[in-house]
């Protein structure tokens, strides 16, 4: 009798891996700024969106209950957990629920809530000034209790505050008469969007408001504090003509919309053609020398310094066509700068 080898095969029941009762999932406005009364989610008399909670379950109805925490991490050290919570009585999720802080205000549903006076007492001076939290990052924490169980799941959030109060013009300074064609625009502003508007400053405009009042020559929204005039895609600016310019710093509120800050007007003229102007040195030394430098340059326009007639590195006079050549030898083939001095 022959033997055949076999191979004995043994199946194992793998367990399916357990799906949760119900599943929660979040979503949250993107602000830089809130009110006290935007956080207080029961009291809030016209609250506005903030987030928005999703549960859902594969079986035909889960009961749960659900709890809400708002944490908060300020930006000058302080740390306040829970400084609002919020719990519901149980109720149905069957085969879906959703909430928004809308939702919240004065419902029935609300078991448990309590806001901390740490955050209208400690910081009422504050809040009396501006009418806005303190900056910080607040996070939202959700967790959904299905009845009868002992585990829950959880979402969580934040709002990162950065409250933007001020915006400051830095170049062109203001009525500058030698300005290129291509001028890098700069400012300073505490928040993360702006709007630069240029206004063509017409004939017979008295102001610059008047200037400023009419269709924009250009107007872009950056999320840097500079921008560099193309030489392409927008209206060219013309030699020897004056423009008006400014800039909104945007902050983005609850409700979806914006607030904006306007810096002061600034006006300034582009120089005739084949003028060499001392803005164009300054931003093509900038560009050349990179971000290192840009406290340097930044104080160059504040102080609004200007060459006394004779440019001069490292002690020896050179003339302007030989500075433009040196710039280009920089930004083509790049060495290392030990140090600049301003004589």
């Amino acid at each position: 009798m022959r033997l055949f080898p076999f191979a004995l095969f043994m199946l194992y029941a793998v367990p399916a891996l357990a799906q949760p009762p119900v599943t929660v999932t979040t979503q949250n406005a993107a602000v830089d700024a809130l009110t006290p009364a935007d956080i207080d989610f029961y009291h809030s008399a016209s609250p506005k969106w903030l987030f928005t909670i999703d549960l859902r379950t594969q079986q035909a109805s889960v009961e749960v209950t659900m709890t809400i925490r708002l944490d908060l991490s300020l930006g000058n050290g302080d740390v306040i957990p829970e400084a609002v919570y919020l719990t519901t009585y149980p109720f149905a999720v069957a085969p879906a629920r959703t909430f928004t802080n809308l939702d919240l205000a004065n419902s029935p549903l609300v078991n448990e809530y309590r806001i901390k006076n740490d955050i209208k007492e400690k910081y009422a001076e504050d809040l009396r000034s501006s009418q806005v939290l303190p900056a910080g990052t607040y996070t939202v924490h959700v967790e959904v209790f299905p009845t009868g169980q002992n585990t829950s799941q959880t979402s969580a959030f934040a709002f990162v505050l950065t409250n933007p109060t001020a915006i400051e013009l830095v170049a062109p300074l203001d009525g500058d008469q030698m300005v290129n064609r291509f001028p890098l625009f700069q400012w300073r502003f505490d928040g993360t969007r702006s709007r630069i508007n240029v206004y063509e400053r017409l004939p017979g405009q008295g102001s610059l408001e008047e200037s400023a009042s009419g269709v924009p020559h250009l107007r872009f929204e950056a999320t840097t504090n500079s921008y560099q005039y193309p030489s392409a895609g927008v209206r060219a600016l013309e030699p020897g003509t004056s423009y008006v310019w400014y800039v909104e710093g945007l902050a983005r509120t609850a409700g979806n919309t914006s607030a904006s800050l306007r810096s002061e007007l600034r006006s300034f003229t582009v120089a005739g053609e084949g003028a060499t102007t001392m803005q164009t040195y300054l931003d093509e030394l900038e560009r050349a020398l990179g971000p290192k430098y840009t406290h340097l340059f930044d104080q160059i326009r504040a102080e609004r310094l200007n060459p006394t007639g004779t440019l001069r590195i490292n002690g020896v006079a050179i003339s302007s066509v030989d500075l433009l050549r040196l710039i280009g030898q920089f930004r083509n083939d790049p060495v290392a700068v030990l140090n600049v001095t301003i004589e």
